[in-house]
């Protein structure tokens, strides 16, 4: 699709009628809808920071804990409650809706009531018959009931993306977002606990069904359920289900894993570490996935193009990634003993450390994904993303398993997760006609240059404390400290990433200039004193 408008949209048509206003062109639809999504995913994720960091206030490790290993079980439900229909509707389009809508809309319908049942048999599993487990049972409970809530909210929200209606679906999940937020913060106040989350999901799930169905402006219940025709449709959705499904299990596949090994107060320490990685991941990774796709496709007849476009695609995500999620891991210490001074959560610190040491090959691994499904390999986007899944799945299990400890479970799973994601970009790189060895270098570089710098930077922070701290005669370090260090680590890394990327990566930074927003690239250029390379 291209995202420019058509010179003459009405060439070859009848003349438009003049009464009638003109409608806009696809290339400025699909722009504003763009840009209603990344605004509602940035809301979103400014929600997301705030509610994080209250929590960390109203929570203690076992209560987050329990969240995380509900949320890993619940994550799996939820990934596979629609059996991928929804997708299938936008997909066929209005030439097909009348015909599909009855059947779709029921099949989701019975596969989140389905999921519920699974989630309610496992929560009454653990509550009554696993030892230490009871919390997480009780608010597997709560969660069945927001899976059937969120069922209507999933039809009527594919129904608005055929009408291209992103600005409605945005505002709906920006409000939605905040209406959890609150929930979730009241409960926690409250006394609730990990049942807060749960409550939030519920009130999720009832807010967005009840306002998407509304705003669609059907009865998509009152067309007819035709059973008969459902198992024809599971298979014909059968590999856009697996993939689902495996990116559940990449997103929510560690905690699930733990939630059969770790206890609660281990679990908890380790997904706050993972949470606060998260924000910046998928800042990136989630804002990227929305052009890569729409741009691999249009490239799928033009293997050259293609190459060549991936390999700028990788070298322009490691060298923003790099620099975001290692500076994270260097800024740990001094951010979480000032944002949260009650040193409740400084057991994460060197958690948040190992765990985003390799986040950045995981990071650009949505490059491969995006691409595969862009070209409609989906099998191997599927191979892929199980990969991944399964990496983080098992390397979560055997360092549950083999630790009782946060630290040496983020060292397990970060420490293969990157690696393995790696790996895999470099094989589907070689499949598209890219070298392996080309497209090795585009994600390692600028992580090696981001690298050297933060750990040198994280040595000096270490040697220089507790040097100022005799000198001040702290026992212990202010909190006013803690934001100098913050704000100075910070800079200084800031700093010496831009000249070394500008000495080191300037062709890699021509790239990035050449895929960045045409409103600010001008003014990058001449910040940089660097011209855009050619786009092929």
């Amino acid at each position: 699709m291209s995202d420019a408008p058509s010179s003459n949209p009405a060439h070859g048509a009848a003349s438009p009628d003049p009464s009638k206003p003109a409608a806009a062109p696809v290339g400025q639809t699909v722009g504003r809808g763009l840009a209603w999504v990344l605004l509602s995913f940035s809301a979103s994720k400014l929600v997301g920071v705030a509610l994080t960091v209250a929590l960390g206030y109203l929570l203690k490790p076992e209560e987050m804990g329990t969240w995380a290993a509900t949320l890993g079980v619940f994550g799996f439900m939820q990934s596979c409650r629609d059996a991928g229909v929804a997708t299938l509707l936008v997909q066929r389009g209005e030439r097909e809706y009348a015909n599909l809508i009855g059947p779709a809309f029921w099949l989701s319908t019975s596969f989140h009531v389905f999921a519920a049942l699974l989630v309610v048999v496992i929560g009454l599993t653990m509550l009554l018959h696993i030892p230490g487990k009871e919390e997480i049972g009780r608010t597997l409970m709560y969660c069945s009931a927001a899976l059937v809530a969120m069922a209507p909210g999933t039809i009527a929200q594919a129904r608005l993306k055929m009408k291209l209606s992103f600005r409605t679906i945005s505002s709906i999940t920006a409000i939605s977002a905040l209406v959890r937020a609150v929930v979730v913060l009241t409960g926690a106040m409250l006394g609730a606990g990990a049942i807060s989350f749960a409550l939030g999901l519920l009130c999720l799930g009832l807010f967005e069904s009840i306002a998407m169905s509304i705003a669609t402006k059907e009865k998509l219940w009152a067309h007819p359920a035709q059973p008969s025709r459902w198992p024809s449709l599971i298979w014909t959705v059968r590999w856009s289900l697996a993939i689902t499904f495996s990116l559940s299990l990449l997103a929510v596949g560690d905690w699930a894993a733990l939630s059969l090994t770790a206890s609660a107060g281990v679990i908890g320490i380790y997904y706050f570490g993972v949470q606060l990685m998260m924000q910046a991941e998928q800042a990136i990774a989630g804002t990227a996935a929305q052009v890569l796709f729409p741009t691999f496709s249009s490239l799928q007849n033009d293997q050259t193009r293609l190459a060549s476009a991936f390999h700028r695609v990788l070298r322009a995500l490691s060298l923003l990634s790099s620099p975001a999620t290692l500076a994270l891991g260097l800024l740990a210490d001094p951010l979480i003993r000032f944002v949260w001074p009650s040193g409740r959560w400084d057991e994460s610190i060197l958690c948040l450390t190992a765990l985003t040491l390799f986040a950045s090959f995981r990071i650009c691994f949505v490059a491969p994904f995006t691409l595969l499904q862009g070209q409609g390999k989906f099998r191997g986007a599927f191979a892929a993303m199980a990969t991944a899944g399964g990496t983080l799945f098992l390397s979560a299990l055997v360092g549950g398993l083999l630790f009782d400890d946060p630290l040496r479970i983020a060292i397990c799973t970060g420490g293969l997760l990157g690696p393995v994601c790696l790996l895999v970009t470099m094989i589907v790189a070689k499949q598209i006609g890219l070298a392996r060895r080309k497209a090795f270098t585009g994600i390692v570089r600028p992580w090696l240059v981001a690298a050297t710098l933060a750990i040198g930077i994280f040595l000096l922070d270490r040697w220089a404390m507790p040097e100022v701290s005799a000198r001040m005669g702290w026992t212990t370090i202010p909190r006013e400290a803690h934001l100098a260090r913050l704000v100075i680590s910070g800079s200084l890394f800031a700093l010496l990433y831009a000249i070394a990327a500008r000495i080191v990566l300037a062709e890699v930074l021509q790239d990035a200039l050449s895929i960045a927003p045409a409103r600010i690239r001008p003014l990058a250029e001449r910040v940089l004193r660097l011209q855009a390379s050619a786009t092929p």
